[in-house]
C-alpha cells in the first residue's frame, strides 16, 4: 500500500515541494501550494479510511496530516494579518501627514507676490501633485482585486512618498520659505523602505497641528547644512535639489538595510534603481548650471 509521509512525498516518492510551478517570492503563495496538497493527500487518506475504517496505520498518517495542515493554515492566517497591518499603518502615517502639510499651505504670508517664474513653478507643482493623486486612486482600485499585494503596496508607498514630496514643496514655495532644513518628504521616504521592508516604526506626527518642520526635527537626525540656490532664479534647479536629497537618503538607508540582511537580494536592484535615477538627475543640474553660466 502506498505510504504518504508528513513531509509532503506522494505515492510515487517524489517530492511535491519540488514542483515545477512558479514560485513567487511571496511565501502566501508557496503556503497556498502546500496546503492544497496536503489537502489532497487527506482526502485520499479519508477514502481508503472509507474502505477500512480499522486500519490504525493510515489513522495515524491523516492525524499527522491534518495537525500539517492547520500549522501551515495559521501561518497563512498569520502572514495575511501581518501584511494587511502593514498596509493599514503605512496608509494611515501618510494621510497623517499629507494632513499635516497640506494644514500647513492656508499660512500664505498675504504681502508676499510671488515672481511669474515661481508663479509657474507653483502651477507645475499642483498640476504634479494632481497627477500622483490620481495614479495613487489607481493602485487602491487595483489593490481592492489583490489586498496585500506587496508589489502594490510598494507602488503605493512610493507614489504615496512622492506626493508628500511635492506637497511640501508646493507648500515651501507658497508660503515663501526657500531655505528649509527640514523635508518631510525625505522622513516619509524613508518609512516607507523601512516599512515595506518589514522593519522600521510608522510613528506618527509629533503632535496635530504642528508644523512640518516640527515632525521633520522629531523624527529625523540633524541634517547637513544645504545651500540651495534661490529658487526665483531657477526653480527647476530647486526642485532637482530636493529629489537629488530624497533619493541620495534613500540609497543610504538601503543599503544599511542590506548590510543588515544581505539575503535581500532585491535591495541591490532597487540601490542600482535609485543611483540610476541620481546620475539622471546630477546630469540635469550639470546642464542647467551649465545654461545659466552660459547666460
Amino acid at each position: 500500500m502506498p505510504y504518504f509521509s508528513a513531509s509532503g512525498s506522494g505515492p510515487d516518492g517524489e517530492s511535491h515541494a519540488n514542483s515545477d510551478e512558479p514560485q513567487s517570492e511571496d511565501p502566501r503563495q508557496s503556503l497556498q501550494v502546500k496546503l492544497q496538497v496536503r489537502q489532497r493527500v487527506i482526502e485520499m487518506i479519508e477514502n481508503r479510511l472509507a474502505a477500512k475504517p480499522d486500519d490504525k496505520h493510515q489513522r495515524f498518517i491523516l492525524q499527522e496530516h491534518i495537525l500539517a495542515r492547520d500549522v501551515l493554515s495559521a501561518e497563512l492566517r498569520r502572514l495575511n494579518l501581518a501584511q494587511d497591518l502593514r498596509y493599514q499603518d503605512l496608509d494611515a502615517f501618510v494621510n497623517d501627514y499629507v494632513q499635516l502639510l497640506s494644514a500647513d499651505a492656508p499660512q500664505v504670508r498675504a504681502a508676499t507676490v510671488p515672481s511669474e517664474a515661481v508663479a509657474g513653478q507653483i502651477k507645475e507643482l499642483k498640476h504634479e501633485l494632481k497627477t500622483w493623486q490620481e495614479m495613487i486612486e489607481k493602485v487602491r482600485a487595483r489593490m481592492q482585486k489583490r489586498p496585500g499585494d506587496p508589489l502594490l503596496m510598494r507602488l503605493l508607498g512610493e507614489h504615496q512618498a512622492r506626493q508628500l514630496a511635492v506637497q511640501h514643496s508646493l507648500n515651501q514655495l507658497i508660503n515663501g520659505d526657500d531655505n528649509s532644513e527640514g523635508s518631510d518628504a525625505s522622513l516619509v521616504l524613508e518609512q516607507v523602505e523601512a516599512k515595506l521592508g518589514g522593519a522600521g516604526d510608522l510613528s506618527p506626527p509629533v503632535a496635530t497641528g504642528a508644523s512640518p518642520e516640527a515632525a521633520g526635527s522629531a523624527c529625523l537626525p540633524d541634517a547637513e547644512t544645504r545651500q540651495p540656490e534661490p529658487i526665483a532664479q531657477n526653480p527647476e534647479l530647486f526642485s532637482l535639489q530636493k529629489e537629488l536629497e530624497i533619493f541620495s537618503g534613500m540609497v543610504e538607508k538601503t543599503r544599511q538595510r542590506l548590510a543588515n540582511k544581505p539575503e535581500l537580494l532585491h535591495l541591490r536592484a532597487l540601490i542600482q534603481q535609485h543611483e540610476t535615477r541620481i546620475q539622471e538627475i546630477r546630469a540635469r543640474i550639470v546642464t542647467l548650471r551649465s545654461d545659466s553660466e552660459g547666460g
